[in-house]
């Protein structure tokens, strides 16, 4: 079966790393809508989200934020009863 291509492939060197980006901007793309409806002082407070981490994700500064990251940031949120 061939892979479909995907803007991730041009920019990635190699196919883990365009799946590290794919995984990346999907994560960023579910926190921003979150957070775009969140009190942010309150994203702060309640998850302990720095305001840096918080400017990075609603900027879309993929390069900022690794995958680990992002995916603690969600099961931070989810434990504590975000979406």
């Amino acid at each position: 079966m061939k892979r479909v291509r995907r803007v991730w492939d041009d920019l990635a060197s190699n196919p883990q790393e365009a799946d590290d980006l794919a995984a990346r901007a999907e994560l960023m793309i579910a926190l921003r809508v979150f957070l775009e409806g969140a009190d942010l002082i309150e994203v702060e407070a309640r998850y302990g989200v720095a305001r840096k981490v918080v400017a990075d994700i609603l900027a879309g500064r993929i390069d900022k934020l690794s995958l680990g990251t992002l995916q603690d940031l969600r099961d931070t949120i989810s434990t504590a009863g975000g979406p």
